[in-house]
């Protein structure tokens, strides 16, 4: 089912998630400062913290990795990753902010282009996911301290696990309603359908989980905000499309902007 170079890769992975989510949890309860980077978009000394705690435990794998926190390298060079991480230290910085809990930590295995498996952890309810598209997803729900992914694939549950009666469509909060309606009548062939708004890879794991059934994103976001998701979302039978090819995401291109698509 989880081959053992998956389970050793990620056990690596769940390390440094932890010690991620132990960081961010202590700086959620102060009155931190905010800054801004030069898109405008807000970076806390938790997202930085985190993010050396993931890639001190990801330096044991040898892989390469690319996270939103730290100087991306040069597309010269990371052409070449033909297998590496992709992270996402904090993946929902203005709900951390904002303190409404909707935020999560994002570690994704990309290979030739493709994402393998991801691990998302949702600090503020002990929630963690994991799967990929050939590696059934499953959540977890406890403490996590001295946790390993054997660990948490025992004590864990299959995804979906709920079916909606009506459908529910999950969005961003700046997303375009008008537009996503419109998509969420053609594609679930009903008006009669719930909509949530989501911060963060929620949205996917709301997805992968069963708690939605669709989610169009025809605005901005990076890979590191899209790749442990849609690996999470595959491995529960859903997929994520490209909304112009409607083939799957493709990663590591030139530019790290993420093609507008559709999870269903």
């Amino acid at each position: 089912m989880y081959s053992s170079e998956i389970i050793s890769l990620f056990n690596a992975a769940l390390i440094g998630v932890v010690k991620a989510k132990e960081i961010i949890l202590d700086y959620y309860q102060t009155d931190f400062d905010v800054e801004y980077k030069s898109d405008n978009s807000p970076v806390t000394i938790a997202d930085k913290l985190a993010d050396n705690a993931i890639r001190e435990a990801l330096a044991t794998t040898k892989l390469p990795i690319i996270s939103e926190e730290q100087d991306i390298p040069a597309y010269e060079q990371r052409k070449e990753f033909s297998r590496y991480w992709l992270v996402d230290p904090l993946d929902g910085t203005k709900d951390f902010v904002r303190k409404n809990g909707e935020f999560t930590i994002n570690v994704a295995l990309i290979d030739d282009c493709q994402v393998v498996a991801g691990l998302i952890c949702v600090p503020v309810t002990d929630e963690l996911y994991f799967g990929g598209k050939h590696y059934p997803s499953v959540k977890y729900q406890g403490p996590m301290l001295t946790l390993t992914l054997e660990e948490m694939l025992l004590d864990c549950v299959k995804l979906p696990v709920k079916t909606n009666q009506k459908p529910v469509m999950v969005t961003s909060r700046n997303g375009d309603l008008k537009t996503m309606e419109k998509l969420a009548n053609t594609h679930l062939k009903t008006s009669n359908f719930s909509l949530q708004r989501l911060g963060s890879s929620l949205k996917l794991c709301w997805l992968a989980e069963g708690k939605a059934d669709f989610y169009p994103r025809l605005s901005p976001c990076m890979e590191w905000d899209i790749a442990a998701g849609q690996a999470i979302v595959e491995g529960a039978g859903r997929v994520v499309l490209d909304y112009q090819t409607q083939k799957g995401l493709v990663y590591n291109k030139e530019s790290l902007l993420s093609s507008w698509f559709i999870g269903k």
